[in-house]
């Protein structure tokens, strides 16, 4: 039995005031959870896109905990702890789009043309395309962002996930009594 924990969609503000983190208002921001984000392939490539404004990637997410709720776009490569699994309902919860590994949870979360992508973990050009692309294009992103809220609805929130977790060891030992 799978009991994915996410976040009510209400415990994120939409408008974070990114400027103490040198983040000025508007800008396009890439949050990650992601060692891809700190590759010089992925600089490279995203230096040579035609972008008309300067955007921010984001990767140590500690430092500034309001930027998923204000962040255009969420990158989500790494899957080796709790910490990337909270980042990921996080994304979805305060409608960040994710751009995300195609492997484990990740892949059982995100949904492509729902609320974001699923892409190879080691591929930097279609890294930088996809964020390229919905740098590009707002109405494709405001689709994706309000996808990802609506797909944090659905997983339990940790008070209804531990309320499951109680009444499913609850079912163990009225089963097992009965043997």
């Amino acid at each position: 039995m799978v009991l994915p924990s996410g976040h009510s969609t209400d415990w994120y503000e939409t408008d974070v005031d990114l400027q103490a983190v040198g983040i000025p208002s508007g800008a396009f921001t890439v949050a990650g959870v992601s060692d891809a984000l700190g590759d010089e392939r992925l600089h490279r490539l995203i230096r040579k896109m035609p972008f008309t404004q300067r955007f921010h990637l984001c990767n140590r997410l500690e430092e500034a905990p309001g930027l998923f709720a204000s962040s255009s776009v969420a990158v989500i490569t790494n899957w080796r702890s709790e910490l990337e699994r909270r980042s990921c309902m996080q994304c979805l919860a305060a409608g960040a789009p994710i751009l995300g590994a195609d492997t484990g949870f990740i892949r059982q979360v995100v949904q492509t043309e729902v609320n974001g992508e699923l892409l190879s973990v080691n591929d930097p050009e279609l890294l930088a395309d996809s964020i390229f692309q919905l740098y590009e294009n707002r109405d494709r992103r405001a689709m994706l962002s309000a996808g990802a809220r609506r797909s944090a609805r659905q997983w339990s929130s940790m008070h209804q996930h531990l309320l499951q977790l109680r009444s499913a060891f609850e079912q163990v030992l009225t089963d097992g009594s009965a043997l």
